[in-house]
């Protein structure tokens, strides 16, 4: 699904127009946004991977990029779950939320030459949000036996980015980048709404949130 994404986001293109490919591979750094915010308020960190063409003598890249971010783990002590018997129990919930992002990218920047470029990225596509929940009992026995749950949620994105190069030779350059990605509302879990079904499944209410991120790149832009 994405290679057929990638030949057709390049083959409308005359093969004559395009020149020369380039992969940037960065370290990303993610910190949430607004209501993502307010629902998780860890810093995420992931890995982020742009596969960029230019076009002959204009100051335009076409590309993509596809990342993973993840958020750590957020514990909770002395959770109240609800049960299908209509009780409450006490237990230790622990969430990992965790993004995934699929975008094309049009970059632009100026045509003069210099050792430090400067650029301008805009963006859009889709991202889907991945959350594992489980439950521990809390006294530290094992009666607690309750399956752990997956949960997901797609929503489409819009961002802009900028950043700069520095030329390190003529196929390298460090390239340092700052984007903030908005985009449609995302299905995010209530940890205050767990329950348990008849089948031992972990379940949570859900809300529509915001999931706007704020993110820093640091890599290398790679000429081949």
């Amino acid at each position: 699904m994405i290679l057929r994404f990638i030949i057709f986001f390049f083959s409308f293109l005359p093969f004559t127009v395009l020149a020369q490919w380039s992969m940037v591979p960065t370290l990303t750094v993610g910190f949430p946004v607004g209501e993502f915010s307010r629902n998780n308020n860890n810093i995420g960190v992931g890995l982020d991977l742009s596969l960029l063409r230019e076009l002959r003598e204009r100051p335009i890249s076409l590309g993509v990029q596809v990342a993973y971010i993840t958020f750590g783990r957020q514990q909770s002590n002395a959770s109240s779950i609800e049960t299908v018997l209509g009780n409450a129990v006490n237990a230790d919930l622990t969430i990992n939320h965790n993004i995934a992002y699929f975008h094309g990218m049009i970059r632009f920047k100026p045509s003069w030459a210099s050792r430090v470029i400067p650029f301008a990225d805009v963006i859009t596509g889709a991202k889907t949000i991945l959350t594992f929940a489980s439950v521990s009992d809390s006294q530290g026995s094992d009666s607690l036996n309750v399956n752990s749950s997956f949960n997901s949620s797609w929503a489409f994105d819009l961002g802009a980015a900028g950043g700069i190069e520095v030329k390190l030779n003529d196929n390298l350059y460090f390239n340092l980048k700052g984007t903030f990605l908005s985009g449609t509302s995302i299905d995010f879990i209530n940890p205050r709404a767990a329950r348990v079904n008849e089948s031992n499944d972990l379940l949570f209410e859900r809300k529509k949130i915001n999931g706007n991120l704020l993110m820093f790149h640091a890599g290398l832009r790679i000429f081949f």
